[in-house]
């Protein structure tokens, strides 16, 4: 990195990420019914599909303290960058069933196959730009070694298209949030006499 001032440093950074565990409570499939003229909106888990999204970025960082001190430094921080993301996902097959009502009133009913989701394998990969912003927290343990925390978020202007197949809006962002703590050997260069 590059100090340009007392407060402020410029960094290169180079990132890596890779999710792999979609998160299944949030994953669902929308289907809207109308048996006799009432509009019944459906929602089905879709729980065992496979998807995977890879992130690799080059980006500028700069740093700026906003606290310093023999015993503690806060930071915050900007960036800006260019990431290269893959996403794959695989197939998926399902019968939906409901429970369905049998004339106007909703008080009996019947099982019925409402939709067949016949979900084919994908997979895209794009070049992206991206920022992220966050916070950065150091604490003396004992010299050199400090205790760290950090909490930061990043956004590629990425557009998932394949979403759309299962009934999601576009997504025009790969958002992420990440939370560090961590411990840290502190080494002070040596200064010219």
């Amino acid at each position: 990195g590059k100090e340009t001032s007392e407060n402020t440093t410029w960094l290169g950074r180079i990132d890596y990420s890779r999710m792999s565990d979609p998160n299944y409570t949030e994953l669902t499939y929308t289907r809207k019914i109308q048996p006799y003229k009432i509009e019944y909106v459906l929602s089905f888990p879709v729980n065992s599909i496979q998807m995977e999204l890879e992130t690799f970025g080059l980006s500028a960082e700069m740093q700026y303290k906003i606290f310093a001190a023999p015993f503690a430094e806060v930071k915050v921080l900007a960036g800006f960058g260019l990431f290269r993301w893959n996403f794959k996902r695989g197939t998926y097959k399902d019968s939906l069933t409901a429970d369905i009502p049998i004339g106007d009133t909703s008080t009996t009913t019947k099982k019925e196959i409402v939709d067949v989701f016949n979900l084919t394998a994908n997979s895209q990969q794009d070049w992206s730009g991206g920022f992220y912003t966050g916070f950065d927290a150091a604490f003396k343990l004992y010299n050199p070694v400090w205790f760290t925390v950090s909490a930061h978020y990043k956004n590629i202007l990425g557009e998932l298209w394949p979403t759309l197949k299962i009934g999601l809006e576009n997504v025009s962002g790969l958002q992420m949030t990440e939370y560090r703590m961590g411990i840290m050997i502190k080494i002070d260069p040596v200064k010219n006499r």
